[in-house]
Parts: structure tokens; C-alpha cells; sequence
């Protein structure tokens, strides 16, 4: 499995905008591209003025991903921006899962 993780530093005046604009449509736009089979979504207080936002994309191949970032994710950033306007600071990394285990 491969994991797309996207964290994104907000003010704290934009946190609630963002967590809601992200819960009412953002997760399920990329969910709904048929990239990925499932997604978490977290929040950590960095401190008094920034909220970081880490959002983690499930899919099964490299293959997935790829066809992700080259067919939909240059409009779904551009809807982001339109939005919030570069008010924020993203940071994206690839992992691939080697062993998982849930109680």
C-alpha cells in the first residue's frame, strides 16, 4: 500500500474554515477521484497561531498515485487556492507501508 501524505501549516484564524471546507468536501473530492481506497484526517495545535492539518491518502499502487497527481491534482489544488489564497504551507511525502497491524 502506498501513502500519500499531504500536512498543511494554517493560521489559527483559518483552522476552522479549512477543517470544515476539507470534511464537507475536499477528502471526498480526492476519495471520489477512484485513486484511492481510503483517507485519515488529523489536526495537531503546533502552537498559539498555527494548526497543522495531515491528511493521509490510501491507494494500492505507485500506478494510482501517479495517475492521481498527472489527471486531478493540479485542479484540486487550484480549488484550494481559490479559497484560502496561499495562506498556508504544505508539505507532501510518499510512503510505502511494509507492516500494519490493528488491535
Amino acid at each position: 500500500m502506498i501513502i500519500y501524505q499531504v500536512s498543511c501549516k494554517v493560521n489559527i484564524d483559518l483552522a476552522a474554515k479549512w477543517e470544515a471546507y476539507f470534511i464537507e468536501q475536499h477528502l471526498d473530492d480526492v476519495l471520489n477521484t477512484g485513486c484511492f481506497t481510503g483517507y485519515d484526517f488529523r489536526k495537531e495545535k503546533l502552537d498559539e497561531e498555527n494548526i497543522l492539518f495531515s491528511s493521509e491518502y490510501y491507494c494500492e499502487s505507485e500506478a494510482d498515485l501517479e495517475r492521481y497527481n498527472t489527471t486531478f491534482a493540479a485542479a484540486l489544488k487550484a480549488d484550494i487556492n481559490s479559497k484560502f489564497g496561499g495562506h498556508y504551507d504544505c508539505h507532501r511525502h510518499i510512503y510505502q507501508s511494509i507492516i500494519s497491524k490493528k488491535a
